[in-house]
């Protein structure tokens, strides 16, 4: 009984005392055939991209619809959004009179056409009148202004606080909402 056992263990000793011997050829079938894979990149990893002092425009049928400056622009390639600094935005209505939108900060998302603009936000619209808020989201398509923020309204002998805004370009009407809803036609 003990002789058996002991044959049992011969086996593997015999094995890894040889295997200096016969490892390499066992090795080399199997080893893959033909040229090596090209190096994988990380998929997770998008290649970004930074402009300084930048100056962009949006037509669309020949008019002008969205003109960005940026002191500094910054993105993914292929993602659709631009991250934005010191930001001036001039927006053109139906009778060729721009509104100008300043921000410290900003975002554009090119596949859905929207400008948010974040930081200290000041808004002149073309009839003189000024906003103030802490953001504001420009739907570029619609050309329409709006916010959920805290709005100041400001304009010759005028002053106006309410919660959330919306100013359509197209017809000149601004909407100031709050307690105290006020409406003003500045067509």
């Amino acid at each position: 009984m003990n002789l058996s056992r002991n044959a049992v263990w011969l086996l593997p000793l015999v094995l890894c005392l040889t295997a200096p011997l016969w490892w390499p050829a066992a090795g080399n079938l199997l080893r893959p055939r033909g040229e090596s894979p090209p190096e994988l990149t990380e998929t997770g990893q998008q290649q970004g991209f930074v402009m300084e002092k930048v100056f962009m425009t949006q037509e669309r049928r020949g008019l002008m619809e969205l003109e960005l400056q940026a002191a500094r622009v910054s993105g993914k390639v292929d993602s659709g959004l631009l991250l934005l600094e010191q930001v001036t935005a001039h927006l053109q209505d139906d009778q060729d009179q721009k509104g100008v939108i300043t921000a410290g900060e900003a975002e554009y998302r090119g596949d859905q056409h929207i400008l948010t603009l974040y930081d200290h936000v000041r808004a002149e619209i073309p009839t003189g009148y000024e906003i103030q808020t802490k953001a504001v989201r420009y739907l570029v398509k619609f050309r329409k202004v709006k916010t959920a923020e805290t709005v100041q309204l400001l304009g010759p002998g005028i002053t106006v606080k309410g919660e959330g805004l919306f100013y359509d370009l197209g017809s000149g009407r601004l909407r100031v909402g709050g307690v105290g809803r006020v409406l003003v036609d500045l067509s």
